[in-house]
């Protein structure tokens, strides 16, 4: 498989509205294919209260990122580490509409795995990342933490690439 380094990336967030909720997290691979060439993750202060549904799900507190860099500290960090590359991610849109809202990558393509897995097993029951990736068989877990979550849309993008390129080019090219 030859492609170029994409970026997976996945955040973790006060809650689902872009305007009004804030990043707490954020997680990164960078890979050419199945080799990781650098990671890059931070807890964000949110500059507010995290709902306990939302310490519930992710496992991230109040107290962790009472001493956290605020995202303006740290977006010249994620700038560089992305740089142009495209954007992996599993409900991709999600995650760029609270960066993109804050004025970063927002010129990086965007690749969605949620939107691979559904085309290449329309059968499939589920399509959340914990799902895509048991059916995949890779042996990484979803956690809703943002880093442990990039690994896993790393290796669900590789896995679903892999079997779209050994589809015939006629059934690809149908599907694009």
């Amino acid at each position: 498989m030859q492609i170029d380094s994409l970026i997976s990336l996945d955040i973790e967030t006060t809650g689902l509205d872009p305007e009004r909720d804030a990043i707490t997290e954020i997680g990164a691979v960078r890979f050419r294919g199945r080799r990781v060439e650098a990671e890059w993750s931070t807890l964000i202060n949110p500059g507010r209260a995290i709902p306990r549904e939302i310490t519930a799900l992710t496992g991230i507190s109040n107290e962790m990122v009472s001493r956290a860099p605020r995202l303006a500290e740290v977006a010249a960090d994620l700038k560089a580490f992305a740089g142009n590359s495209p954007v992996a991610g599993h409900n991709v849109r999600f995650d760029m509409d609270f960066l993109q809202a804050r004025g970063l990558l927002s010129f990086n393509e965007t690749i969605d795995t949620y939107d691979l897995a559904a085309t290449l097993f329309p059968s499939a029951g589920r399509y959340n990342l914990t799902a895509v990736g048991q059916m995949l068989g890779i042996p990484l877990a979803a956690t809703h933490r943002a880093l442990d979550d990039a690994r896993v849309t790393h290796a669900v993008f590789v896995q679903l690439y892999e079997r779209a390129m050994a589809l015939p080019i006629d059934l690809l090219a149908e599907l694009e």
